[in-house]
């Protein structure tokens, strides 16, 4: 057992008074938070193990206490440690809407909209903001990495049109409304529980373009809706002229996440998403198609 596990559970048996409990590991997401389940007597709950940066756990609950004056459904926290290496969560169960299948499309988008425009309804937000377009193009700096992994030769010419794609993507997204942004509002990051969904991993929620969240759920990597209910929800989350800057933002999306993965994987690190990365270039194809993006689609046509 790891020492910060052994830590753990002697914080565990702090917090509920109990020394008698079972603890086993859940799905790991996040580079660097590893979640586990812990049981005791008829209760269960989960433990956030936070070894990263403290203010990320702060934010943490900083966040959740937001979401939760605005009635989103997010897990109840029942404790933290001193240091924040530790937070004791509510258990919203196992049922990640990737696997959920008894939703229809419909409703799923439905309740998800529900949750979002919450979100997006939080007064006087104050959240570190992330609107600048330099913010929006560094976020997309190791897009090209990607190519140098797969050992995929671009010339200078072609590194300049991704260049010059990332600059105008960063452009258009400066220029659209601002509101509170969960960026990676998508059903990994949802849970259904007692017959609602549950939001999690909301700690990176600031401003953001409007468009953003409905992109990553809209064009969720692994699910397609059919044209009709795409038109329906982005026009209820963006407007009536909404295709344009969700397709934007897709773009700038699927090359912040391939550069990330690519990152992470050559670290060791969310090597369960590997499969995953394929799906974002599809997504990117899609995005450019739509902008009409012809240079930039030929250089991203090499990744598949």
């Amino acid at each position: 057992m790891k020492k910060d596990l052994k830590e753990a559970i002697s914080w565990l048996e702090k917090i509920l008074g109990n020394h008698s409990f079972q603890i086993s590991p859940l799905r790991q997401e996040a580079s660097e938070r590893s979640y586990y389940r812990i049981k005791v007597n008829n209760n269960s709950y989960v433990l956030m193990n936070n070894f990263g940066p403290k203010e990320n756990a702060a934010n943490f609950i900083k966040i959740q206490k937001i979401l939760k004056d605005e009635k989103v459904n997010v897990p109840d926290i029942f404790g933290f440690s001193d240091e924040l290496d530790y937070l004791l969560l509510e258990d919203l169960g196992d049922i990640t809407l990737d696997e959920y299948d008894e939703l229809s499309e419909e409703d799923f988008l439905k309740c998800a909209s529900v949750e979002l425009e919450k979100i997006r309804s939080i007064p006087n937000f104050s959240i570190e903001e992330n609107i600048s377009l330099e913010s929006h193009y560094s976020q997309t700096k190791d897009f090209l990495n990607f190519f140098y992994d797969k050992k995929i030769t671009i010339s200078s010419e072609e590194q300049l049109v991704i260049k010059e794609l990332r600059n105008s993507i960063s452009g258009k997204l400066v220029q659209q409304a601002i509101v509170p942004t969960h960026f990676d509002y998508e059903r990994r990051n949802m849970l259904f529980y007692k017959d609602k969904i549950h939001i999690i991993d909301f700690q990176d929620l600031k401003s953001g373009p409007i468009s953003m969240d409905a992109a990553s759920l809209i064009f969720e990597h692994k699910f397609n809706y059919s044209d009709e209910l795409v038109n329906k929800f982005s026009k209820r989350l963006v407007g009536e002229d909404s295709q344009k800057e969700i397709f934007v933002a897709l773009a700038h999306r699927s090359m912040r996440i391939i550069g990330t993965f690519s990152k992470y994987f050559k670290e060791g690190k969310l090597l369960n998403r590997q499969k995953d990365i394929t799906l974002f270039v599809e997504r990117l194809l899609l995005a450019l198609k739509y902008l009409n993006e012809k240079d930039a689609l030929r250089i991203v046509e090499k990744l598949i």
